[in-house]
This record gives structure tokens, sequence and C-alpha cells, in this order.
């Protein structure tokens, strides 16, 4: 590739990336709220409708729905505060802390790799990727983006201490490790990769006492952020009721090698494939396992090309690995793991180890072949995130695209109904409520809701039973 236009790249990258992000996501900023956890955070929460300090300072007493996350939580006080509970402003929110971890991620990349226009294309690839859309289009995943906003922030000044060996840059690292998990708690495990990278000969820049010292301080922090996350998980009582709780112990060590590969996959094929759209699979073990088998000989295959490789790629992938564990409950908290947004921040190791495969493989050349081939996939997922984009404009629209995915599962009609319900449009709620009890849900909170609407259309003997 031209070297002037690799220089025309690295002067306007940000400014570039700026646009794409603004250009994609400008009709996200009028969709509304969504009936998918935004409603449990907003307009059910009654500490945080009503606003006070005090109401503030119950956020930070203890956790909410399983996280202690309260400067998340001041973010929302404040924007409320300033805006009132407008959607709109939610989303401004989110899409500005989206392209901030993007220009960070940026400035990351550039400076582990080599050529800017490798950086940059990665960067846009994690702007635009679909898997990215669902924390940015929920106002309530804002703690996703805050956390890895800040997060990105720690590893940025970590890798300036790698570089300059200034206390003051892994003093600002510490310090914005620690908002970050304040942010939200799937951030926990980020300082033992600081602790990996002091073990790398080519970065061992500094006396080995020290490198000890500061193993032993970040291992702390770990520590005790983990019981934290620990005891904020295990507070929430709904915490019995996740997806991985309900799976048999088959399911869940199924689960393990399709997780390790489902955020990788889909940051390279990005179909239209979010949290509702994977639930289906829940009932189903023989798929589980089928998807296992096929992911675990994909795993043994890539652990084989990391014996038989010197060349540094692999450490993107151990990146990935440890900001994994939580999601895929090998340590015993985190995040539901089928989740898009939960992969934000681990995907960054992905993007990492394509970037330096790019270089080793390519000689740092990029042909013109490569470029055309990550221009399409870049185009392909912008495609299918402004699809994204229409689908969560309300809560109607999203599980109406879940309905057309998953005509014959329950779980989009039981969504629809309880929105009509709240909506109180009774006879369009009881008529997705038959439908999902047809399709196999029938439980106290179905039938609690069904009530409800009979009783609204003056059914009271339906009602009654």
């Amino acid at each position: 590739m031209n070297k002037r236009i690799i220089d025309i790249v690295g002067k306007f990258d940000v400014l570039a990336l700026t646009f794409i992000t603004l250009l994609l996501y400008a009709n996200g900023i009028f969709n509304d709220f969504v009936e998918y956890d935004d409603y449990i955070f907003f307009h059910e929460n009654e500490a945080f409708l009503e606003g006070t300090l005090e109401a503030f300072v119950s956020f930070i007493k203890k956790p909410f729905q399983g996280h202690y996350q309260p400067v998340t939580w001041l973010c929302f006080f404040v924007v409320k505060k300033l805006f009132g509970l407008n959607a709109m402003a939610f989303k401004m929110m989110s899409i500005v802390a989206h392209l901030t971890c993007g220009i960070l991620v940026l400035r990351i990349l550039k400076k582990l790799l080599s050529n800017s226009l490798t950086s940059f294309m990665l960067s846009v690839l994690f702007i635009v990727a679909p898997l990215h859309s669902e924390a940015v289009l929920q106002a309530s995943g804002f703690g996703t983006l805050l956390s890895a906003m800040l997060g990105l922030i720690s590893f940025h000044f970590f890798l300036k201490f790698e570089r300059k060996n200034h206390r003051s840059q892994i003093a600002l690292s510490a310090l914005f490790y620690i908002l970050a998990v304040l942010a939200k708690s799937s951030m926990v495990l980020l300082p033992l990769l600081f602790v990996v990278r002091f073990q790398w000969p080519q970065k061992a820049i500094f006396p080995s006492q020290n490198r000890i010292v500061l193993q032993a301080v970040f291992l702390t922090l770990v520590s005790c952020f983990a019981v934290l996350t620990y005891l904020s998980v295990n507070s929430f009582d709904a915490v019995n009721n996740t997806l991985m709780t309900e799976m048999s112990a088959l399911k869940r060590l199924a689960l393990i090698p399709v997780l390790l590969l489902y955020y990788p996959f889909k940051l390279i094929i990005p179909i239209h494939f979010s949290t509702p759209y994977f639930i289906p699979f829940q009932n189903n073990t023989a798929v589980f396992v089928l998807m296992s088998i096929v992911a675990l000989m994909i795993i043994c295959i890539f652990t084989y090309a990391f014996l038989k490789s010197k060349k540094p790629w692999h450490k993107g992938i151990i990146f990935y690995i440890v900001m994994m564990l939580p999601l895929i409950q090998i340590i015993p908290f985190g995040d539901n793991p089928i989740n898009d947004r939960y992969g934000y921040f681990s995907i960054l190791g992905i993007l990492m180890a394509i970037g330096i495969a790019i270089e080793y493989t390519q000689q740092i050349r990029y042909p013109k072949f490569l470029v055309l081939a990550v221009s399409c996939l870049i185009l392909f997922s912008m495609y299918q995130t402004a699809h994204r984009i229409s689908a969560w404009q309300n809560s109607i629209t999203l599980y109406e695209d879940c309905r057309s995915k998953w005509p014959n599962h329950p779980y989009p009609y039981y969504a629809l109904a309880v929105i009509q319900t709240n909506n109180s449009e009774n006879t369009k709620a009881l008529k997705y409520f038959k439908k999902a009890k047809e399709l196999g849900i029938k439980n106290a909170t179905s039938l609690y809701y069904e009530s409800l609407n009979h009783i609204a259309l003056e059914n009271y003997k339906s009602a009654a039973l």
C-alpha cells in the first residue's frame, strides 16, 4: 500500500472514526427506551425516579440487580437531572462513550502495531461491529461502555508506563481501573493482563524487584474487587434464575468453548444475532453439545498453532481469554454470558491478535485484496448494525424482529404480551399470551399478567380461571 496513503490515514484517523460513528448511529439517537432492562433501571426504579442525593447514596450503599456500579449511576443521575428521563439524552451519552472507546482502541492499537492503516481499519471494525450495537442502543447498557472506556484508559496508561517507567503512569492506571470496576464489575480481572505483561522479556524495562511489588499490588486490587463483585452478585435474589444457573452441568460445560468462539465469530461474521435471538438454544442440549464439540476442535487447532508459532499474535488471545473468564463462569462471578454487550471490552484482544497476525504474515504491507476484504467486512458490519438500530427503535419493534426470526419460540410472544399489557393494549396482549402458552410458556408470572388483561376487559370469569 502506498506509504503516502498510510500517512494521510494516520493524520485524519480520529476525525474519520468520529464521522463514521456519528453517521452510523445518527438514527439511533431517536430510539426509545426498550423493555429489556431499560424499564427496570429507569421507569420502575423508584430511587432513580426520585432523583435526590439520598437516592443516589442508596446506590453507593448497596448493589442494584446484582451489580455494584456507583460511577455508572452517578452518570445516570446527572443526565436525568439535566435532561429528565429523556431517551435521546441517554442514547447520546452512550454514542459518545462508544466513540471515545473507539478512539482509545485506535490509540492502543497504534502503540502495539507498527502500521497505522492496520490500527485504523481494526478500530473502524470495533466501532461498526453489530456485536457492540447492543451496548450502545440499550440505555441501561451504558455501564458496559463506561467501564470499557475507563478500562481502556487504564490499559493506555499502563502501556505508557511500560515505555517511560514513570510512577505517575502506573498510579493513573490503577486509579482508572478502580473507576472502571465501580462502573461495572466485568472489568475486575483487567490487572491480570498487567501481571501477564510483566512476564514478557521484551517489556521488562524495570528492575525485577519493582516488577514483583507491582504484581503484588495489582493482584491485591483484583482480589479485593473480586470479593466485592462476588458479594454483589450473590446479594441479588434473581441471580438464581439466570441463564447459567438454570442450565444442567452438561450444558454449562458445553457452553464454555462455545462462548470463547462466540464473540470472535460474531466480529468476523457479523450475522444479526443478539441476546434475545439466542434464547431458543437454551432448551436444546443436543445443539449445545454439537456446538461445543465443533468449538473445542477449533480451540485445539488454535492451541497447536500457538505452540508452533513464534509470533506474538497469541498475546491478543491471552488478553481475550482473561477478560472472558467471568463470562464463561470459570470464575464464580460475572454477567450472564449470552449478551453481546458483555464481550465489548474483551474483543480488543481479538483485534490485537488479528492486527499482529496481519503485520507478520504480510511483512507490514497491505496487498490490495486484503484492504478490499477488510473494507467489505466493515461495510457488511455497518449494514447489519444499521438494521439492528432500526430493530431497536422501541420495545415492540425489537421483539417483533425476534418473532420474525424465531416464529416457533414462545419468548418473543411472551415479551410482546408483557409490553402490550403495560401499554394497556389488552386484546393484543391476550393474543400474544395465547400464542406463548401454545408454544410452552405457562408460569405464575404469565398467568398473573394474563389475568390483568382479562380484568381490564371486564372478563372476570376468564380472569378467575
